[in-house]
């Protein structure tokens, strides 16, 4: 393999889409989290409405 015509800004531009890589992956777990502990809220909030509306008083 031949280095002698890697420039600095060859490398830069390469660390930089590395960087830049690195930071759109952190971003994408962070959303899943996020929409994980939503759905989790979500199911539980179901789970706890369950028997809403079932026993309705039609007398009053």
């Amino acid at each position: 393999m031949d280095l002698s015509n890697l420039s600095p800004a060859s490398v830069s531009a390469s660390q930089l889409a590395t960087i830049r890589e690195t930071a759109g992956i952190l971003v994408l777990r962070k959303v899943l989290d996020m929409e994980a502990t939503q759905g989790a809220m979500l199911v539980r909030t179901l789970n706890q409405s369950a028997g809403l509306g079932r026993n309705l008083d039609v007398s009053a």
